[in-house]
């Protein structure tokens, strides 16, 4: 695997590399929202929680840190949204520039590099929140998502019983997978954070002989714009935490009980449980 931002990625769970109702805790007014929506606030608060073989007070913590975790990501999901709002606005406004003066030229955009900026903050402050639930679901302690997931794998590895040993494996193979989006992700918000501003190509109008105009995007590379980033951030960030919280779950679920996908509808996956075959065996 190698860095989101200017890769395609193909892993068993697809990652895009260009992609509740009933609690009434997150909006389903976008295509993120529902996918949100039905992923989690319906759909891992449901069987999943009920599956798990703890005390009511630490489901109850689990649950609150949960509902943490998906505004998190819903505010992840703003943020890439409004990022194509704004890049929209400014293409416009910008080609109705370029009409009136009639002149090739390139228009650096402080608010572009802003929107881009605050995915990769939501990004990382989504990462840090997920690291909450381990404190009641396996009592461990985690402030951050420090070290690019090893201080995680780390905890695990030492915190665990032999008896659950494969079930950890499990869990640190997850973060394992993760670590090359992780890097690039938190590189990225780090270094715009204390050193210095995004790199992205700025807007670039061209106007043919014809009088037709042009407008060329920002991009963080040659090969990929700033709102295909925004995308891959998203979408990898968003299968992360849904896989990390489902097989976080499943290591406390009651004996013989595993996780199942019981329904798909595109991107939307609803997870539910079933009696293991070696159970069965029994």
């Amino acid at each position: 695997m190698s860095d989101p931002k200017n890769t395609k990625t193909d892993t068993t769970e697809k990652r895009f590399s260009l992609t509740p109702n009933s609690t009434n805790l997150i909006l389903l007014t976008s295509a993120k929202g529902h996918e949100i929506g039905e992923q989690f606030t319906m759909n891992l608060l449901g069987i999943p929680q009920q599956a798990m073989d703890l005390p009511a007070k630490q489901k109850e913590e689990i649950f609150l840190i949960s509902i943490e975790i998906f505004k998190k990501l819903s505010k992840l999901a703003n943020a890439v949204d409004k990022y194509a709002e704004e890049e929209t606005k400014l293409v416009d406004e910008f080609k109705e520039k370029v009409q009136k003066d009639g002149r090739r030229i390139a228009h650096q955009s402080d608010i572009l590099e802003a929107a881009i900026e605050e995915v990769l903050g939501q990004a990382k402050s989504t990462l840090d929140v997920l690291m909450k639930m381990f404190k009641p679901l396996l009592g461990v302690k985690l402030h951050t998502y420090g070290e690019n997931g090893d201080k995680l794998i780390k905890a695990l590895e030492n915190n665990t019983p032999t008896e659950n040993k494969e079930k950890m494996a499990t869990i640190i193979q997850v973060v394992e997978q993760f670590k090359p989006y992780s890097k690039s992700i938190i590189g990225l918000r780090t270094t715009t954070q204390h050193y210095k501003n995004i790199q992205m190509t700025p807007l670039i109008a061209e106007i043919d002989q014809k009088g037709a105009i042009t407008i060329s995007v920002p991009k963080m590379s040659e090969q990929q714009t700033a709102r295909e980033f925004s995308e891959v951030v998203y979408h990898n960030i968003f299968v992360f935490v849904r896989d990390l919280m489902v097989f976080s779950f499943a290591s406390k679920f009651y004996s013989g009980i595993v996780p199942v996908v019981i329904e798909e509808k595109g991107k939307i996956k609803k997870i539910g449980v079933t009696i293991s075959e070696d159970a069965l065996g029994k």
